[in-house]
């Protein structure tokens, strides 16, 4: 089962601590310390192809090479499991992200620990965690509908690390908004957490939540994802994931399509269409059906070829008890058009648990 393990860092002064050898050396330190290796072999810039690593300072040269925004990936891909670190930097955001990847979950969700409770107990000046600190499973998982986001937790993150300090940044430039993930943060180190749901102090500011155990299989990993959207929903009051609906239904932009004088919208990148259509008794009609079927086999009339249509329906309980029947006439998929204008897909791709 593939994880992944994230850790972001934030400059806390005007000095560019990440533009020195020593913070990259005591860095690839920690993370051997707490169990990762970082034998690496191999770096890839963004959008280019892998080269081969010379030896450990030409890594350290490329990781501290000025730019205003680099995007590093180091791995060693003949390793079992094989590891790929990433480093993700921004200037302007004045902020760095370490990645770790790999098949073995007990593994990712031991090291983070272990990581950072180093960085904690020995800091390193100008260096402290960032407000995105977890560990999360890369296969799918479920979502209760409609999907929310909490304000700093990654909502499919079976281990979180949330340290108080982290918000600081915040007490100047939004106020407000770090008055209330001071609240938050009091709920997640106070209130009473599910039964199997592990959380360990490190001191008053920094706390780590263990949504699932260490030995947990993918089984087990997919329904304590659920049980946290549910304590996270029951506890705080989060924003819908943008577009999506109150009844879980997501917004369907129809990029590159544009009106055509014999389907309702056309894209000439993939031969696809969108055809609007009113039910008749209560089923789909007939001539429509006929009418894309022969524009499937021989084009339009204006001789465009037809590949997939997407059927849109009025409302969504059309949709909804019709969707079988245009799967089972060739139909790519089923949308309903909101009033105003927008398409809405009530089966969107992924595991859906009815959740609020």
């Amino acid at each position: 089962m593939e994880t992944f393990g994230a850790v972001s860092f934030v400059w806390e002064s005007d000095r560019d601590v990440w533009r020195e050898r020593t913070t990259y050396e005591w860095l690839l330190g920690a993370l051997e310390q707490a169990g990762v290796p970082t034998d690496v072999t191999h770096f890839q810039k963004l959008q280019q192809q892998p080269k081969r690593l010379k030896s450990r300072d030409h890594l350290l040269d490329l990781l501290t090479k000025p730019a205003s925004y680099f995007h590093l990936v180091v791995m060693a891909p003949s390793r079992q499991p094989p590891l790929q670190l990433s480093f993700v930097g921004d200037k302007e955001e004045r902020g760095v992200n370490a990645h770790l990847w790999g098949p073995d979950w007990g593994t990712c969700s031991a090291w983070l620990p272990r990581f950072v409770e180093r960085l904690y107990r020995e800091p390193r000046e100008g260096l402290r965690l960032g407000r995105t600190v977890h560990v999360q499973p890369r296969f799918p998982t479920p979502s209760l509908r409609p999907p929310r986001r909490h304000d700093f937790l990654v909502g499919k993150a079976c281990r979180d690390v949330v340290t108080r300090s982290s918000f600081q940044p915040l007490e100047k430039d939004n106020p407000e908004f770090f008055e209330s993930c001071l609240r938050q943060f009091e709920i997640l180190a106070t209130a009473d957490l599910p039964e199997g749901v592990r959380r360990r102090s490190i001191d008053p500011d920094l706390i780590i939540i263990e949504w699932a155990a260490p030995e947990a299989t993918e089984v087990g990993l997919c329904e304590a994802l659920v049980t946290k959207q549910r304590w996270l929903r029951k506890h705080f009051a989060m924003d819908r994931e943008p577009f999506f609906n109150e009844a879980g239904d997501k917004r369907i932009v129809p990029w590159g399509f544009t009106p055509h004088p014999h389907v309702t919208l056309y894209g000439d990148g993939d031969n696809s269409a969108f055809q609007t259509m009113v039910p008749f008794d209560g089923k789909l009609d007939p001539a429509v059906l006929d009418r894309i079927r022969s524009w499937r086999e021989q084009g339009t009339p204006d001789g465009q070829p037809l590949r997939d249509v997407t059927l849109l329906l009025p409302n969504r309980n059309a949709a909804v008890s019709l969707r079988a029947e245009a799967l089972a006439t060739g139909f790519q998929g089923v949308l309903y058009v909101e009033d105003d204008g927008s398409f809405r897909d009530p089966f969107p791709e992924g595991e859906w648990i009815e959740g609020d």
